[in-house]
């Protein structure tokens, strides 16, 4: 499912992607900081419409096409290792798709969603309205504005 591949960079990240979250729910809001990411929280879980359009745009101004996404769960238990992440195009439909229940199970859970060499990360909680983007000021100024 990732590029063709086994998931081996994932190996390489799960300590950093474990250092990112304090828990299921929350950001480890200290590393973020140390690692000199910006943030912004929006009150809001869903990604449509503009806000769809906005992240597509940041991504692929990050010079990514595709972001992966895990449950915050298996990226904080043993499972980690084992997981297929679902791979999410840069683009306003793939974005408002994957948040749909029909196709995947995984948009309606807590997850987080970031590029292979994790220059951002987005934690999206499924039962609590928000959203928290974290990366470069640059990545961070382009979701709030597009």
């Amino acid at each position: 499912m990732v590029e063709g591949k086994d998931n081996n960079f994932l190996a390489d990240l799960k300590p950093r992607l474990k250092s990112l979250l304090a828990d299921e729910f929350h950001l480890n809001l200290e590393e973020v900081k140390r690692i000199g990411w910006s943030q912004r929280l929006v009150d809001d879980k869903n990604i449509f419409g503009q806000d769809a359009l906005r992240l597509a745009t940041a991504i692929r101004d990050a010079g990514k096409e595709i972001c992966y996404v895990l449950t915050t769960r298996d990226v904080l238990n043993e499972r980690f290792s084992r997981m297929q992440p679902f791979v999410l195009f840069a683009t306003q439909q793939a974005i408002e798709n994957f948040q749909d229940a029909t196709p995947n199970e995984i948009g309606l859970n807590d997850t987080i969603i970031f590029p292979n060499d994790l220059s951002f990360l987005i934690l999206r909680i499924g039962d609590v309205t928000h959203t928290q983007y974290c990366g470069s000021s640059s990545f961070i100024k382009r979701i709030k504005s597009g």
